[in-house]
């Protein structure tokens, strides 16, 4: 059995699921009126990690119900097979980065006990398969600019601001950041 792709009804918005044979979110797409872009950014998250077996099926209960905790901000259970352990460290420590809150690349990388990892960060984050649960949306470039984000720059910065997040001539407030390494 492979993983099943549903498309989740939200609103006017699609939100697209991948479930692992476990019930587990083995990638999701953020919100969007384009259903085909919604299932692309999906498919290419499994594609990357060596899964493409895979059947689209309708949305039940627990799908809907884990689309809901998505667009909520609540935890969700993520499966990490083909990921590295590394990798899964660099996405749980994005997962502790609070609502409201930015912090950069290299202080993720820090985290995982190596400043110099900061581009290997930011390969992560580009192919991030959880946005919203892993919210990669709120890593930032040591410079305080927005840095790139998969569904363009527009899309990163609406996230941020719709999180009380205030950006001025393209970089965010300082009060905004974690403490570095933190």
């Amino acid at each position: 059995m492979g993983i099943s792709v549903l498309p989740c009804r939200v609103g006017r918005m699609w939100i697209v699921l991948a479930l692992d044979e476990n019930g587990m979110l083995f990638a999701n797409s953020l919100p969007s009126e384009d259903l085909q872009q919604s299932l692309a950014h999906v498919l290419r998250s499994m594609h990357r990690r060596g899964r493409g077996d895979y059947r689209i099926v309708a949305a039940d209960r627990r799908a809907e119900s884990i689309a809901d905790a998505i667009i909520r901000g609540e935890p969700v259970e993520i499966s990490t097979d083909g990921m590295s352990p590394l990798e899964i460290s660099a996405l749980r420590c994005v997962m502790g980065i609070p609502r409201g809150m930015v912090a950069s690349y290299r202080d993720i990388a820090s985290q995982l006990g190596n400043p110099g990892l900061a581009r290997f960060v930011g390969n992560v984050m580009s192919k991030n398969p959880f946005p919203l649960v892993v919210p990669c949306h709120r890593v930032i470039r040591s410079d305080m600019s927005l840095g790139g984000f998969g569904y363009g720059g527009l899309e990163k910065r609406r996230l941020l601001e719709g999180e009380g997040i205030e950006i001025k001539d393209g970089k965010v407030r300082e009060r905004h950041r974690l403490a570095r390494g933190k």
